[in-house]
């Protein structure tokens, strides 16, 4: 998964058949017969193994002369058929019915160098899908965001289909995982650019409830209550910003803003006041002695500090 994660950020085309051939290409390097193998089972993968389950080898087993690959394979390469049968049920690969039965029945296989093909593979189950329409989703946005067509009213044609297919994927990722973090952050910024303000809103509040620590997602959802007109839910949203990060200077201007622009009717009321002390907060954080503007560097070395 963290492989897919990674070869996302490089894809130009969204489609399923680069995903197989990164896996085919990382069972290869497991599992077949080659020298690169040994040099991944030796310097990599027992690496990975301690730093993720400290205790799963025995003191021998982790030295680094010990050769795990050939401990765990077994003569002839049957130790092989007994792994691949295990990671066939948790890696959320859909092996065909013959890849199955050849790669747990035939240790053979796993003497040759190659021991999978992308013709092994048929897809991809719900647990490694949501990554895969998440990547899928994210380029698509790159892509959009490129577009340089012209005349103008062209390009935006061509943005508007490309986000509504980003959008389409990050709802199938939300479909195989519907608390998938990123998703919901990424299906509620291409909902804003197609216009759609209040299922983004709904979004956030989906978000916010998986990640109620996450103080960008409560000040983005605030913003867009306000474009809506709904003023009570916006302040709310961004007090509970700021409750989660109190030196942020961004959501603390935003805020000010927020009451200049809708709660300052009345010069007396509590709305007033507390626009009046966040307004000389900002100057004081901002500003230096002279009035001037200070560097941004030292805007953040007071912010942190106040």
């Amino acid at each position: 998964r963290r492989a897919i994660r990674e070869l996302m950020r490089e894809l130009i085309c969204p489609w399923e058949v680069p995903y197989i051939k990164l896996c085919v290409e990382h069972l290869n390097l497991c599992l077949g017969n080659t020298a690169a193998a040994v040099s991944y089972w030796f310097e990599t993968l027992k690496m990975e193994l301690l730093n993720h389950f400290p205790f799963s080898l025995s003191p021998e087993e982790s030295s680094a002369e010990f050769p795990l690959r050939d401990h765990v394979r077994h003569p002839g390469g049957s130790g092989f058929c007994e792994l691949f049968s295990s990671l066939s049920r948790i890696l959320g690969i859909r092996f065909t019915n013959e890849a199955m039965r050849v790669h747990t029945l035939e240790a053979r296989i796993y003497n040759t160098e190659s021991p999978f093909d992308t013709a092994d593979i048929e897809g991809f189950a719900s647990a490694v899908m949501d990554v895969i329409h998440l990547a899928m989703g994210m380029v698509l946005v790159r892509k959009a965001e490129r577009v340089a067509v012209q005349p103008p009213h062209l390009a935006r044609e061509q943005q508007r289909a490309l986000y509504r297919r980003a959008r389409d994927c990050f709802l199938n990722a939300l479909k195989a995982n519907h608390w998938m973090q990123a998703a919901l952050y990424h299906f509620a910024d291409v909902q804003v650019r197609l216009g759609e303000l209040q299922g983004a809103v709904n979004t956030l509040f989906d978000a916010i409830c998986v990640d109620p620590s996450d103080a960008a997602l409560p000040r983005k959802c605030a913003q867009l209550l306000q474009d809506l007109g709904r003023v009570e839910e916006a302040e709310s949203m961004y007090i509970l910003s700021l409750s989660l990060q109190p030196r942020s200077l961004e959501v603390l201007q935003l805020y000010t803003s927020f009451l200049a622009s809708t709660r300052l009717k009345d010069t007396n009321s509590d709305s007033s006041r507390m626009h009046e002390t966040l307004c000389a907060l900002i100057d004081k954080l901002t500003q230096g002695a002279g009035g001037d503007p200070l560097p941004q560097r030292q805007i953040d070395a007071k912010v942190a500090s106040s």
